[in-house]
């Protein structure tokens, strides 16, 4: 198993390599799909917009390639207690802290664009909005020279969606995610400055 975690594509996608019969209607009910439709042919079937469908489910997935270390660093970085290890003093780049994390969640949302052409014509720009909840039981973070090095987690379950053009076009249930029992983050995810946030630090060793 890869000690990396998934993309954000890669979670609220995991299993959609094609729409349902009802999310492809609900992608077909949008300005953008109803501008398509008057550029082909008018005897266009359903294999037609499955294809497409299908298509931009893959630009999504592509748009979406963001780290799901990003979504966790960012309420990571709400809690103040965590600009402590940015000084040197106190903790000298060759020292490895570690922290225990108490139950917390991260969210975000994204809103990638899908470029929609055809022939050598930009038919219409679909907008997306996708939204992704982490929730963390627990977790053991490690922390070296100001960046967060490596996660120890607990369980950890997800949810989220993804809209086109105000349209639901994907719902994803709470469900578990899978994770390796250790994930390094390579090079480390920086420290941010110093903000207003809520604790999710319960602990922290040498």
């Amino acid at each position: 198993m890869s000690d990396r975690l998934p993309s954000v594509g890669a979670v609220l996608l995991s299993g959609n390599g094609s729409l349902s019969k009802d999310e492809l209607s609900a992608l077909c009910s949008t300005a953008g799909l109803r501008a398509v439709g008057e550029h082909v042919a008018a005897g266009a079937t359903g294999p037609f917009w499955e294809a497409l469908g299908a298509r931009i489910l893959g630009a999504l997935r592509n748009a979406l390639e963001i780290p799901m270390s990003t979504v966790l660093a960012e309420a990571w970085n709400r809690y103040d207690g965590f600009r402590q290890y940015l000084d040197p003093a106190r903790y000298p780049a060759d020292r490895i802290s570690v922290v225990t994390l108490a139950r917390h969640s991260a969210r975000s949302s994204f809103r990638p664009v899908v470029e929609l052409w055809v022939g050598d014509q930009r038919i219409t720009t679909l907008h997306v909005e996708a939204e992704l909840a982490i929730t963390l039981d627990s977790g053991i973070l490690s922390i070296q020279a100001g960046r967060f090095t490596e996660l120890r987690p607990g369980k950890c379950t997800v949810l989220g969606a993804i809209r086109c053009d105000g349209a639901a076009l994907l719902e994803r249930p709470v469900a578990e995610l899978t994770l390796p029992g250790v994930i390094t983050f390579g090079e480390g995810i920086p420290i941010g400055p110093r903000r207003e946030g809520h604790p999710v630090a319960s602990g922290a060793g040498p």
